[in-house]
């Protein structure tokens, strides 16, 4: 059986309705209040809004861009903000755009329009992008608004001492004169380098050359010469003079000596003259005069006196100075020995005996009982035993007796008395002596006791009374007092005589050693420190701030370096003070406090960043405390002539371009010495203008002018003159000068410009320049409309008016190089020139060729001179663009023909094509500048002039 399925079970009947099951569905039977109506069934959500039906109501899911209960109202995206930058925000349906500012961009004009991205810098310079501005940073050696303007260098006046400064991109090199070098010329060339001063001379470098202090006895230029001490012959007595670096020697005639030979020898001195001979000095050589016995040139030779034999009986005579003496044989005497000696003067024989005298020698005759040489022996009669029975026979001269002298006992103390012929002798007991024995034998006598002992005598013995220290049978021995070990601390003790000593070990002191020395009564610790006295040795205990073995050194309390933050400690006795760097406090400078200061300026907002602060600056100022205005370009350009307009800390300013000047750049500069008063057809010459040594050159003819007005000139023909300041063109004003005519005119002058009353050209010693510079700038222009083979030079000229002074440069145009600047140079250079002297070659030099013909162009000329012949210099700018540097090709010229040296101050136009010639239209110049200057002050001007050719000065 088929079971049906109850499809109510699930519940699926809302809000308490009652389900009824059927076969495969269910149906709802709702309560009061509730159905299944469709409250979207009336559309009610607009713009494609999606409608939701639910119990008794129903939703709108808005589509993109609607919103509220029907989404009828368009949603504001507006709302939110969401254009940056002040822009301006355009509600659409779902959508919004923003429309913005200048210099922004982005769908939020949230992006900095990058105004850098045209590339407006130029030379590798670095573009800053702001907003609707740029400016840029300039790499290293170029300025102006875009960079495009090459740094002069040279402008400071870096090169010293007259050296000519090269100017490059972002360097300068200094061409030095004679005697300098280094990077600036500032080192003087050290001459003495090659050492050029011989024998120890001194070299002194000056500037461009040396001089050499000689030493003694040197003299010429390098000191090579030996000078002739002997030249004012100072040796006398014809010496010889021997020359020697800063001396000489005389060596002497014989017989001379002294510094000079002017002192005698005293042969004499050496004592020549023996034997007290006296010396007679002469002039080299002397004489001996000799006393008596002596002979010979030194008195050196004895006179013999023995020669003739003055000794008798065989004697020796002996020759002595003006003497003899005789040495006799034995028994001779007397001078020369004749007398025989009496040997029995002197009694030699005794007991009456009878001398007899013989030659040498003598005899005694004796007495009875009396015997030997001398008779001195007392014959022993009682040798032959005479006397019988023991008997003692006494033998007595020439008799003999018996007789005992010991009867008597006449020997004292124990002695042995021994009989003997008519005497007796004692024979003493040991401790006796005499002839009796009755002395007690002095035992002291010979000092026995030693060391100051007393002796004390007695029979045959001494005993010695020692003095205290000393001990021993004859005090021979020191007692020794350290025995006792008197000497305490390890002293050492040293025994004396009845006393000692003790030394005392390191640290030990007083008679025993006993007291230990007080290391600290000295007082060794400083500072204050406590002496701790310790056995020979002391420790300091020191106060606070103090260290070392005796307190003497302050401890560096800053040695820890407790200072923070690049904080300066200072070291104090037992403290430290930390001097902190700018924006830190505290004992350690561990505060950061940069803001206390006020750093940032220009109302800029200061936060602290420890370590540091930041400043918010307000617009228009930038820098780490918004010190450094931003310039930046003027929100419009109102400078003339190419100037750039800057907006400056001080409001806008214009930057003119070279030649310009005036608030707007409207005006040419010509200096402070403008010539005005001109006038339509004016000769040249009716300024200040001349032919240079002729005055007057408007006689200029030859040269059809064809001008629309009429000339002041005193040719035959109005239109004849080839030159008059027009109104036909102008570069500045409403005047310029037009220069047509050839190479020759009536009068001969070429126009020279007015002569400044300061010359420029060699300024070093021997030279008149006062400035070593001279700079001119002018503009020009083709009269024609095609190269017409037209030339005129603008060189430098001299103030007499009558020579180019240094240097040729010429404009041309002809069908090779178009409208074009040229020089004339020396080669193939002037350091060949100068150093071959053969400056005859020459060539041209292109500055720069095609010119475009309808423009003024620009022609700048900067000299300086060098204090070394033939290398003066020239320096060409056309339209601040094209660069030559140069030399002077006439005043080389002139070095090497020998002429003399021209200076400049004033300028020189000469026309170098035909007369006669209607095709040269020439060429039209106007403001013409020039001024004399020194290029160690290159800002000081010492004389200018300049004009424009106008009527009165240009507004």
């Amino acid at each position: 059986m088929t079971l049906d399925t109850d499809e109510c079970t699930s519940g699926p009947c809302y809000n308490n309705a009652t389900c009824h099951d059927f076969v495969n569905y269910y149906t709802c039977e709702c309560g009061p209040g509730w159905e299944d109506t469709d409250e979207c069934s009336s559309n009610p959500c607009y713009n494609n809004a999606t409608c939701h039906d639910y119990v008794n109501y129903y939703m709108c899911e808005c589509g993109p861009g609607w919103e509220s209960v029907h989404c009828e109202i368009n949603t504001y995206e507006c709302g939110s903000d969401p254009c940056y930058n002040s822009a301006t925000c355009h509600d659409y349906v779902n959508y919004y755009t923003c429309e913005c500012w200048p210099g922004w961009h982005g769908v939020h004009c949230e992006i900095n329009t990058d105004e850098c991205s045209s590339n407006p810098c130029y030379n590798n310079a670095t573009c800053h992008d702001f907003v609707n501005y740029y400016t840029c940073e300039c790499g290293p050696g170029w300025e102006g608004v875009h960079c495009e303007i090459n740094t002069d260098e040279c402008a400071s006046g870096p090169c010293y001492n007259n050296a000519t400064c090269h100017d490059w991109v972002n360097y300068y090199t200094c061409e030095c004169d004679s005697g300098w070098e280094g990077v600036h010329c500032d080192i003087n060339t050290n001459e003495c380098a090659s050492e050029p001063c011989y024998n120890n001379a001194t070299c002194h470098d000056w500037v461009n050359y040396y001089t050499c202090e000689c030493g003694p006895g040197w003299e010429n230029t390098h000191c090579e010469v030996n000078t002739d001490e002997c030249g004012s012959n100072p040796c006398q007595n014809n010496a010889t003079c021997h020359d020697h670096v800063n001396r000489y020697t005389c060596e002497c005639a014989a017989g001379w000596e002294g510094v000079h030979c002017q002192i005698n020898t005293n042969e004499c001195a050496s004592n020549p003259c023996l034997n007290n001979g006296s010396c007679h000095d002469y002039i080299n050589y002397y004489i001996c005069e000799c006393v008596g016995g002596w002979k010979g040139t030194h008195c050196d030779d004895n006179n013999d006196e023995c020669k003739s034999d003055p000794c008798q009986n065989n004697a020796t005579c002996h020759d002595d100075v003006n003497l003899y003496t005789c040495e006799c044989g034995p028994g001779w005497e007397g001078i020369h020995c004749e007398i025989n000696t009496d040997e029995c003067f002197s009694q030699p024989c005794y007991n009456n005996a009878t001398c007899h005298d013989r030659v040498n020698y003598y005899t005694c005759e004796c007495g009875p009982g009396w015997e030997g040489v001398h008779c001195e022996i007392n014959t022993d009669e009682c040798g032959s035993d005479p006397c019988y029975n023991n008997a003692t026979c006494h033998d007595y001269v020439n008799y003999y007796i018996y007789t005992n002298e010991c009867a008597s006992d006449p020997c004292y103390n124990n002695a042995t008395c021994h009989d003997h012929v008519n005497y007796y002798t004692c024979e003493c007991a040991p401790g006796w002596e005499g002839i009796h024995c009755e002395i007690n034998t002095d035992e002291c006598g010979s000092n026995p006791c030693l060391n100051n002992a007393t002796c004390h005598d007695f029979v045959n013995y001494y005993t010695c009374e020692c003095v205290a220290g000393y001990q021993g049978v004859h005090c021979e021995d020191d007692n020794n007092e350290c025995d006792s070990l008197p000497c305490q601390n390890n002293a050492t003790c040293h025994d004396y005589v009845n006393y000692y000593e003790c030394e005392c070990g390191p640290g030990w002191e007083g008679v025993h050693c006993e007291i230990n020395t007080d290391e600290c009564a000295s007082n060794p610790c400083q500072n204050g420190a406590t002496c701790h006295d310790w056995v020979n040795r002391y420790t300091c205990e020191c106060l606070p701030g103090w260290e070392g073995v005796h307190c003497e050194i302050d401890t560096d309390e800053c040695a820890s370096r407790p200072c923070q933050n690049r904080g300066r400690c200072r070291d104090f006795i037992n403290f430290y003070m930390c001097f902190c760097m700018f924006g830190w406090v505290g004992t350690n400078c561990e505060i950061s406090n940069f803001c206390a200061s006020d750093p940032c300026q220009n109302g800029a907002t200061c936060s602290e960043t420890a370590p540091g602060f930041d400043c918010t600056c307000v617009l228009g100022w930038e820098g780490r405390t918004c010190n450094r205005w931003i310039d930046r370009p003027c929100d419009v350009n109102f400078c003339e002539n190419g100037g750039t307009c800057m907006l400056l800390v001080d409001g806008e300013k214009c930057f003119c371009t070279l030649g310009w000047d005036g608030k707007s750049c409207e005006k040419v500069y010509l200096g402070d010495n403008v010539e005005t008063g001109w006038k339509l057809g004016d000769s040249i010459v009716n300024g200040n203008w001349s032919g240079g040594a002729i005055p007057n050159i408007d006689g200029d003819c030859y040269q059809p002018d064809r001008f629309l007005f009429r000339t002041w000139n005193t040719c035959r023909f109005g239109k004849d003159g080839g030159q008059a300041v027009t109104n036909e063109q102008a570069h500045s004003g409403v005047f310029s000068w037009h220069l047509k005519r050839g190479s020759t005119s009536t009068s001969e002058g070429t126009p020279f410009s007015p002569p400044l009353r300061k010359l420029a050209g060699r300024v070093d010693k021997g030279y008149l320049g006062d400035g070593d510079s001279f700079y001119v700038s002018f503009w020009f222009k083709m009269a024609a409309r095609r190269p017409d083979d037209s030339r005129v030079a603008v060189v430098a000229a001299n103030p007499t008016g009558n020579e180019r002074s240094s240097n040729y440069m010429e404009i041309f145009a002809d069908d090779d190089f178009g409208l074009a600047v040229r020089t004339t140079e020396i080669f193939p250079n002037y350091t060949f020139c100068a150093r071959t002297q053969d400056c005859f070659r020459n060539s041209y030099h292109l500055i720069v060729a095609n010119l475009p013909m309808e423009e003024w162009h620009r022609l700048d000329m900067t000299f300086v001179a060098s204090p070394r012949d033939y290398m003066d210099k020239w320096k060409y700018v056309v339209d601040e663009k094209a660069i030559l540097i140069g030399g002077a090709f006439l005043a080389v010229e002139r070095f090497d023909f020998g002429d003399p040296y021209e200076y400049i101050n004033r300028i020189k136009f000469q026309p170098q094509h035909r007369n006669q010639d209607i095709r040269h239209a020439g060429f039209y110049f106007d403001d013409i500048y020039y001024r004399v200057f020194n290029s160690s002050a290159p800002d000081v001007t010492l004389a200018e002039y300049g004009t424009s050719f106008e009527a009165g000065d240009i507004p």
